[in-house]
């Protein structure tokens, strides 16, 4: 069963007993997947034949995971896990969201850089932010991005 199970199983029979689980019903369960019922239905299916054993029961409450189901739902949970990690590292080897980033602000800027820089990091928390306040003669030249005014730092010697 082992060779079958590994071979055969697919992230989309996954995701349909996880949304089972969590909706207790193949039909909001199939609204979550953007998927047909039967098509649902016919993936769990296919699930149990593999597990060899039932995974799902109905009862009055809705549909619950069986032992052999929450085993399979802690599978899942785990492979998820392992590919939104994996997203996150190919991410940041291709630069998208990691990396470093200095801004110097005036000094009468320390009252608001620091809000906006924890805007910028809840939304890239794999970017180290570090932030520099110093007297306006210790900047230099401005970019301006989309959303972001960032200032370069010029060392405090040659500010003297």
């Amino acid at each position: 069963m082992a060779g079958r199970f590994l071979r055969e199983l697919t992230i989309r029979q996954l995701r349909a007993l996880a949304a089972v689980q969590k909706h207790r019903s193949v039909t909001a369960a199939a609204k979550q997947l953007h998927l047909t019922q039967p098509a649902v239905t016919l993936q769990l299916r296919n699930l149990q034949a593999l597990a060899g054993l039932p995974l799902i029961q109905r009862t009055s409450d809705g549909m619950l995971l069986t032992e052999a189901g929450r085993e399979v739902l802690a599978l899942t949970e785990r492979i998820e896990a392992a590919i939104a990690s994996c997203e996150t590292s190919l991410d940041m080897i291709a630069g998208k969201t990691a990396g470093r980033i200095s801004i110097g602000a005036v000094s009468t800027a320390k009252y608001f850089v620091p809000f906006a820089i924890s805007g910028f990091s809840r939304a890239y928390p794999n970017v180290d932010v570090s932030l520099f306040i110093s007297a306006p003669l210790c900047m230099a030249t401005i970019w301006i991005s989309p959303s972001w005014a960032v200032r370069r730092w010029i060392s405090p010697r040659r500010c003297i």
